[in-house]
């Protein structure tokens, strides 16, 4: 064989040398780049390929619709702060407890009649491991809202207003007892037939008198009139 035949032999070999080493090494021989599209066809769909015109690898395919999913997902709401107070009920066998930052309400109520029907009235005893006082207005610590079912189906609804800015101490050396009946002005006793809804709030506690707040979730007390007379139920007010 000549010389000259020999450095081609020679090259032939190096380049098929070369091939099979790059592609053990895991990089691969390059891409051919793809041809430019000719005038007047359309051009290459978006999204399918890198800026210069290659193919996406199976890789960045999946890094792409990461990026993308991460985009589309809403962003987590950030909690919501509590601005209420905790307030625990508790059914016991001596009735409704109310526990408001250290002071337990105790609460019952019973029903009394005139000739002209029936009425109830609301009792509260409270204790408090901690000072504090209540807003004790004309009418006492206790508000009172809701409405009266009449049996001919008309409803009367009554709000209560508070008149006056009393107030009474309530601690471990002042517990408190007080009670208010119903009903309030303008609204008439239950006849037979006729249904209280009556909502219980108190016109305010807290730590100090310049810091009372009203607690309009108090209590519930519902009473139907019968001829036989009314009975009221004392509950927890619903959430």
């Amino acid at each position: 064989m000549s010389i000259q035949k020999t450095r081609v032999v020679l090259a032939l070999l190096s380049m098929v040398s070369l091939g099979a080493c790059g592609g053990a090494g895991g990089q691969g021989p390059e891409q051919p780049k793809a041809a430019p599209a000719a005038s007047g066809e359309p051009p290459a769909e978006p999204g399918t390929g890198t800026g210069d015109g290659e193919a996406m690898s199976d890789e960045e395919l999946a890094a792409l619709a990461e990026v993308e999913q991460a985009d589309a997902a809403p962003a987590e709401a950030p909690p919501q702060k509590e601005t209420g107070r905790e307030i625990i009920y508790r059914m016991t066998p001596d009735g409704l407890k109310v526990e408001v930052e250290g002071a337990v309400f105790a609460v019952s109520a019973q029903s009394y009649v005139k000739p002209e029907g029936y009425g109830v009235e609301v009792f509260v005893e409270a204790t408090a491991k901690v000072e504090g006082a209540l807003a004790s207005p004309t009418a006492g610590p206790i508000a009172f809202a809701g409405k009266v079912v009449r049996k001919t189906g008309r409803v009367d609804q009554f709000g209560d207003r508070k008149g006056g800015n009393g107030t009474k101490p309530l601690g471990p050396a002042s517990s408190q007892k007080f009670s208010r009946k119903w009903p309030i002005e303008n609204v008439s006793l239950l006849s037979p037939g006729d249904e209280l809804e009556l909502q219980v709030g108190l016109w305010g506690y807290g730590p100090a008198t310049g810091k009372l707040r009203p607690v309009r979730k108090f209590a519930t007390v519902t009473m139907k009139a019968t001829e036989h007379g009314a009975s009221p139920v004392v509950d927890a007010p619903a959430q």
